[in-house]
């Protein structure tokens, strides 16, 4: 019995044995299946924050750089326009002392130009003065000679009549010799003789007295008639010399003036140059300022989106392309945060650049899933979407097409969106004044309570597109198709619409007071039930199936338009007047309920 029990007992024990040993190797086997993929996962974890780390520490380092960087730039740009500043102050300065010495130059060599002058009118003064001292000391000459020649002859004619009398006497002296000698034959005779002798001789004397009293009074009135000539003569030179005097005195002046003329002359010419050489200078620097400002504020601009995607990458990367990690409330906040100061402070290009890497990395701007971004109330002016193509062709485009954008609560004002194709996109609420669609292809498009105020849609082709309360004031339409499109409760007032077609569209309350629409069909199940026409001109239109009841059109133009199986029914301020100008009214209810098969006014 105990021999069979021992056997027995051993073969459990064994069969327990064996059984535990498995059960011992199996969970060895487990601890060394878990061990492996959890020392693994531990490495990678400690290796996934060590990558965490640098990442940190690149980033930092990254906007210390940058920050270093900007500084630096910031630095040099000021000192580049400090240098410029002083050196416009110094060539002003240089330019202001060349003016300065140019101008004491002037007026130094006006100075002694002068006194030259001075000198010269003095000299020819002192000269007019030796010339008429020396005028009247040769009349006064000439005068005492013409008195000596008359003394001179005077006294010659008193010694011809002395010698005459001496001779005379002698003769009569003869005479008496002569009678005394024959006095006894011929005194009477020669008494006779000498009374005759004697009166012939005190005639002779008499008459050479008086002949040279004659002479001397000739020779006192020649000497008198020479003496004022030579004082006409005198005078006359006296009066030239002054003429000649004056006459320098004003070459003189004249000279000195028109020395001061042109001393002053070239003065403002030099004030000129230098005022011009300060402007151009001037102009240099502000246009190296400009300049440099425009690099600084390029390389600032280059940083700030440099910056940005260093931020987003590492913003990626660490929360998840997504942002759906345990904290992706707040790091979707910090996104759109930095993404709407970038847009605030980048220029256009690189505007439209971050929106198209935002909208092609699935981060923002598509309508049909969630963003990790939201650019509602972005700052997107002057964004420009142009195409490189130089027409639209009306077929899926390849490039420069859009699908499921959103633009809503944006604001896009002077925004450009040339040669470009939309499908499916929002501008709803959207700020876009001045904003131009230059050959544009769209596809469900929605503008609901959007600012289009003078916008411009030019050789576009749009369908399906909803303006539902939008405000299009003074907004452009040329060549323009539009397929489907709503301006139910929009405003179009002082609005143009050229060359342009629409098809199957509603302007139900629709204000456009004051709008030209010229050469623009309204054609199959247009609804403008409604709308205000007041004071529009409607030029060369052509109105098909259209439902215009209860309209405005005060004052409005209808002028060469058609208007086929168009309802006026309720229609206020259309008078018989308005309808004349049309060119063709067929098939339409007038105002008052009448139709009219063809036009008959």
């Amino acid at each position: 019995m105990k021999q069979q029990k021992r056997p027995k007992n051993y073969n459990t024990r064994r069969k327990q044995y064996v059984v535990l040993g498995h059960t011992v190797f199996e969970w060895i086997q487990l601890i060394a299946t878990l061990t492996v993929p959890i020392t693994i996962g531990l490495f990678t974890l400690g290796n996934s924050f060590q990558q965490m780390n640098q990442s940190k520490s690149q980033f930092d380092v990254q906007l210390r750089i940058a920050a270093e960087n900007r500084q630096k730039d910031l630095l040099i740009a000021s000192e580049n326009r400090r240098k410029d500043m002083d050196i416009a102050a110094e060539n002003r300065q240089k330019d202001l002392l060349i003016a300065s010495e140019n101008r004491r130059k002037d007026l130094d060599i006006a100075a002694e130009n002068r006194k030259k002058d001075l000198k010269i009118a003095e000299l020819q003064i002192r000269i007019a003065k030796d010339n008429r001292q020396n005028d009247m000391r040769i009349a006064n000459e000439t005068r005492l000679k013409d008195l000596r020649i008359a003394e001179e002859n005077r006294r010659k004619d008193m010694e011809i009549a002395e010698e005459n009398r001496r001779k005379d006497l002698k003769i009569a002296e003869l005479q008496i010799n002569i009678a005394e000698e024959n006095r006894a034959g011929a005194v009477r005779l020669a008494n006779e003789t000498r009374s005759n002798d004697l009166v012939i001789a005190a005639e002779n004397r008499r008459k050479d007295i008086e002949i040279a009293e004659e002479n001397r009074r000739k020779d006192i009135e020649i000497a008198e008639e020479n003496r004022r000539k030579d004082l006409k003569i005198a005078d006359f030179q006296i009066k030239i010399a002054d003429e000649n005097r004056q006459n320098d005195i004003r070459i003189a002046n004249k000279t000195r003036q028109n020395d001061l003329i042109i001393a002053s002359e070239n003065r403002r010419k030099d004030i000129e140059i230098a005022e011009e050489n300060r402007r151009k200078d001037f102009k240099i620097a502000e246009a190296n300022r400009h300049k440099d400002r425009e690099v600084t504020e390029d390389q600032q601009k280059h940083s700030i989106i440099s910056a940005y995607y260093s931020f987003l990458s590492q913003l990626l990367l660490r929360e998840g392309v997504h942002l759906d990690s345990e904290n992706h409330e707040a790091a979707r906040f910090v996104a759109r945060f930095e993404t709407l100061i970038a847009f605030r402070q980048l220029d256009s290009k690189r505007k439209t650049l971050l929106f198209k890497s935002l909208y092609e990395g699935d981060l923002a701007g598509h309508l049909d899933r969630d963003m990790v971004i939201d650019l509602s109330s972005a700052d997107l002016t002057n964004i420009d979407f142009a195409s490189p193509r130089d027409r639209i062709v009306e077929t899926l485009p390849s490039s420069s097409s859009y699908y499921s954008m959103n633009f809503s609560y944006t604001n896009l004002n002077n925004a450009s969106f040339n040669f470009v194709t939309f499908f499916n996109a929002s501008f709803d609420r959207a700020m876009m004044e001045d904003v131009i669609m230059s050959s544009t292809f769209t596809t469900s498009i929605s503008f609901i309570s959007t600012s289009l105020v003078r916008a411009k849609f030019l050789s576009s082709h749009h369908t399906n597109v909803s303006f539902f309360k939008a405000n299009l004031d003074k907004t452009h339409f040329e060549e323009y198709n539009c397929d489907r499109c709503s301006f139910n409760f929009s405003s179009l007032i002082d609005s143009r619409i050229q060359n342009s077609k629409f098809t199957r569209s509603t302007f139900a309350n629709t204000e456009m007071d004051g709008s030209l629409i010229s050469e623009t069909e309204f054609n199959s199940e247009i609804n403008m039930m409604n709308a205000s026409l007041i004071k529009s001109k409607i030029y060369n239109c052509t109105f098909t199936n259209v439902d215009m009841r209860w309209c405005t059109m005060y004052g409005s133009s209808l002028l060469n338009s058609k208007f086929i199986k168009v309802n006026f029914c309720g229609c206020k301020g259309l008078t018989d007047e308005q309808l004349g100008q049309a060119n063709i009214i067929s098939e339409s209810i007038l105002p008052n309920g009448t139709i009219y098969s063809s036009k008959q006014f």
